[in-house]
């Protein structure tokens, strides 16, 4: 049974020959048959120069350069696609994701059968604030979610073909990906363990303030329709302020028509505003949707059979 690691990598130059290094020592001591397909995210160092160097060598490292940087989650459904093995393990690069955990993961399942095999991060080496962040962004998706959404797991987890191949689907239409939250609507059958997360072992995280709040509004619109929604409340919430204010208005408690007027016409311009912003977000995804764009774009591979080439959304070509 070949088992594939697909790992997407930003500026990980550093860190690339460690990390399968790791992985051969892991899954070779493991007696795994494996590959390693590696996607970079449209690094600006020598990520990609490192990864065909390695996949030059014999080594079974397959090599995925996306034309710019999509992003984590688009890359990850580039290796998805790419990758040809019957379990498939996301991980990482910057070795946060313990390497010699792989092979527990693959006993994992096949003792269990389980298309899904989740590594929950137990404590991570984190600062406090994206430590604080990600438990309220995860603990909010739980509340407002319409399909299950995993506790304290990121992007490590192992999966049968058959998710993989739903994932793909899943998430064909181009929009932004949030693959935990898609884990969670296939509702896969799944076995979990836990672990310490690591700091990194070199160079700097890429998740960056602003990139966090995208991906957590990616993950918010695309587990929930409860945004949709805030409009609809805000308007009764509007409504009632109006009644209220025009029955001050009529008992004389609230002096002067002007500021009952101000006050009116204030609560209605909040809900309108709010409310188009709302209803502009989701137009706009549903404008990127129909535009039909893949989530990602290829513009090099590295010792990737023919064969695969036709899975890869966009452009690939073989060098």
């Amino acid at each position: 049974m070949l088992l594939s690691v697909v790992s997407p990598l930003r500026d990980e130059a550093a860190n690339v020959e460690a990390l399968v290094e790791g992985l051969r020592a892991a899954l070779e001591g493991a007696g795994l048959a494996y590959e390693i397909v590696l996607v970079d995210d449209g690094s600006g160092d020598a990520t990609w120069e490192k990864i065909r160097s390695l996949g030059s060598t014999g080594a079974p490292v397959r090599g995925v350069r996306l034309a710019r940087s999509f992003g984590q989650q688009a890359a990850i459904l580039a290796g998805l696609a790419a990758a040809d093995g019957e379990l498939i393990v996301v991980m990482d690069a910057d070795l946060q994701d313990p390497p010699e955990l792989v092979p527990e993961m693959v006993a994992a399942q096949r003792s269990s059968g389980a298309a899904l095999v989740l590594a929950r991060r137990r404590s991570q080496d984190v600062p406090w604030f994206k430590r604080v962040t990600s438990a309220v962004f995860t603990d909010l998706l739980r509340r407002i979610s319409e399909h299950p959404v995993h506790r304290n797991v990121g992007d490590f987890y192992l999966m049968r073909r058959d998710v993989a191949e739903a994932l793909l689907r899943a998430t064909a239409h181009g929009g932004p990906a949030f693959l935990r939250g898609d884990l969670g609507w296939i509702g896969a059958q799944a076995v979990s363990g836990t672990f310490d997360r690591a700091g990194r072992v070199a160079g700097k995280a890429k998740y960056d303030l602003g990139r966090m709040r995208r991906f957590a509004w990616d993950g918010i619109t695309s587990a929930s329709l409860s945004p949709l929604r805030v409009p609809y409340l805000l308007g009764w919430a509007a409504l009632a302020a109006a009644i209220v204010f025009a029955v001050l208005g009529l008992t004389g408690e609230v002096g002067g028509a002007t500021a009952t007027i101000c006050a009116t016409a204030w609560a209605a311009a909040a809900a309108v505003l709010v409310s188009l912003g709302v209803l502009g977000e989701y137009l706009g995804r549903l404008h990127r949707m129909a535009r039909g764009r893949p989530p990602y774009w290829v513009a090099d591979t590295s010792n990737l059979p023919a064969e695969r080439l036709g899975r890869l959304a966009g452009r690939a070509r073989e060098t």
